[in-house]
């Protein structure tokens, strides 16, 4: 599958809820869409450090079903110590046994000879 989604943080993201494409739901194991059910819990394996985190995502009850990570997504952002402007990548990827795994990456752009270049963000 691949990415799902990239995002660049705002200071809602980095302080309450990362909000996310709506059409993300339909890969989400008992998709928030499909049920009267309006969370789910993801495992998500940070890439580049290894840790498993639980985010849930979550959906309005009524009208617009805003999808957001909640619960579980500010203590990731205060492990990685990220900041307004760092950008996150969410894939959905094969196991290698029929199934799949969700992983993120953090990233921080960097100003290089002039280049702006994304690099990744060192642990805290």
């Amino acid at each position: 599958m691949g990415v799902l989604f990239e995002k660049i943080l705002s200071e809602t993201d980095t302080n309450k809820r990362l909000s996310i494409p709506t059409r993300c739901l339909a890969y989400f194991t008992g998709s928030v869409l499909d049920q009267e059910a309006y969370a789910v819990e993801l495992k998500v394996k940070d890439h580049q450090m290894g840790y498993v985190h639980t985010f849930y995502c979550t959906t309005r009850k009524r009208g617009y079903k805003k999808p957001v990570f909640s619960k579980g997504w500010v203590n990731y952002v205060r492990q990685r110590n990220l900041r307004v402007g760092d950008k996150v990548v969410f894939r959905r990827e094969g196991d290698g046994e029929g199934g799949f795994v969700y992983k993120i990456e953090a990233k921080r752009r960097l100003r290089l000879m002039g280049q702006l270049y994304w690099s990744t963000v060192p642990e805290k």
